[in-house]
């Protein structure tokens, strides 16, 4: 080996440290193995590669794997992400305000939705996880460099000459959420999730160029990477996958890419000074995170710091199933139905091709050309010697016989295969308020099978992968904190009866504080189109009533605080009445000094006649 080609010098203490974890690296991927050959299977059935072993000639698929996963992704997607505010900072201090906590609250939501971009990647999460039975993702600080604009004054004798132009900005490091495929994370077998399990290990591959700014202390001296780049980069280049960990990527790959690792393509170029790609195994143990390059190198290690309390790395469940880390997806228990199915139609149609193209018997004697084979296309032409009768020259073996109610069982199967997953055809497309039977239990169909699952599924993913999200965006927002955070907002300025862009200003002290995260989204559990119309029938009712505070009860009718201020914030209550009376004509009736100042009428119920609360007049 050259001596550029070296490995780079490692400490007798690093080394000790890489004994340590790659022996718990063993452990982890022996026990994670079967799972991972179990997770290939289901990545083939999903994209619907042809089986060769299968039984049947026909090699037509149905896709039903993607389907299902297909079909409920919107549902539990619009749970998790069709909520303004889905969850609360309850402050671990007395002393902390109501005002304070709500803007820190904010401003973490603000930074998941739009500096995280955590709907872009947190969908592919969620996607293993209903594929796969678990998705991962990985909240860490991430090096960018925004643009920036300068501007330039000259003067042309004396008159002053502006010109702004847009240029690279300085380095800094942002909160990210990174999306980790299935295959990447191999959990040591001790726990169910990333907070209980000894260690987590994520085998990650980073393009040259990143991993450069990481080691790069002069771009960023705040940087928590350590190493030589150089010879980090020219030992990667020069041995690919040769890590002590190279088959387990090989494989995590073959589950992410049905191809090879990406060292493998990137880092045997030809090509003098192309980007490779640099192998990195990150372990977070308990209060311990130590990563390796190339399997060796160590280019970041904290202990017993803030950061190290929790694991970065959040887990997506699909259907938790008691102490396991590992559980099936949506398609892994339906497997064998699914080709079961398949195979039944495939079946199907290798009857109906014998009997478009059944099996022929010549008679050679028959036949001028011996070469010849009769196939009695139309249009087709077969030269004879004698007379011609039924039979002489071609007959055909019968196919077998394909009794009527044969063709039923496929849609029995298709009706078990649908109803195991929540998905029964007859409702596909469906589940809307205008399908719910009426009398006393008009609502127990939304709870039925469809929408019952779909809503159980979404809960597990609010108070599993999403808690996680949220407590673990907080904590680095409140490590990557500076002095002083702008966040920007949309107000409306009651002196022009305009929008404006706002800025609310969060200091430091307000952030740093102890926060305990409350999911709220209890109201996603009912049916969105009904509770709409109940709500309606209450805020009608409710202006009937003197006992209700009729701002408040608009409050609760718009449900998003924010919202609200936006619809209420500088209005005249007397000028709107006045204007509503007027359009409505009731102004010329109404006579008298301070008419104008009347409550109007109370709007009509919008449920419709069969929507009455029991005949109650409220």
């Amino acid at each position: 080996m050259d001596k550029k080609e070296q490995a780079p010098e490692v400490s007798k203490a690093d080394q000790e440290l890489l004994a340590k974890y790659l022996g718990m690296f063993q452990t982890a991927w022996k026990e994670a193995r079967p799972f991972f050959d179990r997770a290939n299977e289901d990545v083939a059935l999903f994209e619907q590669e042809p089986d060769l072993n299968s039984p049947t000639l026909s090699d037509i698929s149905l896709g039903q794997a993607k389907l299902f996963v297909d079909q409920i992704m919107p549902s539990i997607f619009f749970s998790l992400f069709g909520d303004d505010t889905p969850f609360e900072l309850l402050p671990g201090d007395k002393s902390v305000t109501y005002e304070r906590g709500r803007k820190v609250r904010d401003w973490v939501l603000f930074n998941m939705n739009t500096v995280m971009n955590i709907m872009t990647e947190g969908y592919l999460t969620i996607k293993d996880a209903v594929k796969l039975g678990c998705g991962y993702g990985i909240i860490e600080p991430k090096l960018i460099t925004p643009p920036a604009v300068n501007q330039t004054i000259v003067y042309a004798g004396d008159e002053e000459v502006k010109a702004r132009e847009m240029a690279v900005g300085e380095t800094v490091m942002i909160p990210s959420y990174t999306y980790l495929p299935f295959g990447q994370v191999i959990p040591m077998p001790d726990g169910k999730s990333p907070e209980e399990v000894s260690c987590v290990f994520v085998l990650r591959f980073y393009p040259e160029d990143v991993f450069r700014k990481m080691l790069d202390k002069q771009l960023n001296p705040d940087s928590p990477y350590e190493g030589n780049a150089d010879e980090i980069v020219k030992y990667a280049r020069a041995n690919s996958m040769n890590g002590y960990v190279r088959t387990p990527r090989q494989i995590a790959e073959q589950i992410n890419s049905r191809g090879r690792a990406l060292p493998d393509i990137m880092n045997t170029q030809s090509v003098k000074g192309a980007p490779i790609s640099v192998p990195v195994l990150q372990c977070y143990s308990n209060n311990e995170h130590v990563f390796f390059a190339c399997d060796r190198v160590k280019i970041y290690h904290k202990k017993s710091k803030f950061q190290t309390l929790r694991c970065p790395v959040v887990k997506a469940t699909f259907d938790p199933d008691g102490n396991k880390w590992y559980t099936p997806g949506i398609i892994n228990p339906r497997k064998r139905m699914i080709m079961g199915t398949e195979m039944f139609y495939n079946g199907i149609m290798d009857m109906l091709t014998m009997v478009l193209h059944p099996h022929q018997v010549i008679n050679r004697d028959a036949v001028v050309n011996t070469g010849e084979t009769p196939d009695l296309q139309p249009y087709g032409k077969t030269v004879i010697t004698g007379a011609y009768k039924t039979g002489d020259v071609v007959s055909f073996v019968p196919p077998p016989a394909l009794p009527p109610f044969l063709l039923q069982l496929g849609d029995r199967l298709e009706e078990f295969n649908t109803s195991s997953v929540g998905q029964p055809k007859a409702l596909h497309g469906q589940g809307t308020a205008g399908l719910v039977r009426g009398g006393s239990g008009a609502m127990e169909s939304l709870m039925q099978s469809t929408a019952g699952r779909e809503k159980m599924i979404a809960n597990h993913f609010q108070n599993g992968w999403y808690l996680s999200v949220v407590e673990q965006s907080l904590i680095l927002c409140q490590m990557l904190a500076g002095d002083k955070e702008l966040m920007p907002e949309i107000k409306y300025d009651p002196t022009t009866g305009k929008n404006d862009y706002g800025w609310t200003e969060i200091t430091q002290d307000d952030i740093r504080q102890v926060f305990k995260v409350k999911i709220s989204f209890t109201e996603k559990m009912a049916n969105q189109l009904a509770e709409i119309t109940r709500k309606a029938m209450i805020y009608d009712r409710a202006l009937k009533n003197p006992y209700v505070n009729q701002k408040e009860a608009f409050a609760w009718l718009v449900g998003n605080t924010k919202q609200y201020h936006q619809l209420t914030e500088g209005v005249n209550p007397k000028e709107n009445v006045a204007l509503m009376q007027a359009m409505g004509g009731a102004g010329a009736t109404g006579g008298g000094e301070g008419a104008g100042a009347e409550a109007p009428g109370a709007n009509p119920l919008t449920g419709g006649a069969g929507t009455a609360m029991g005949g109650l007049e409220i």
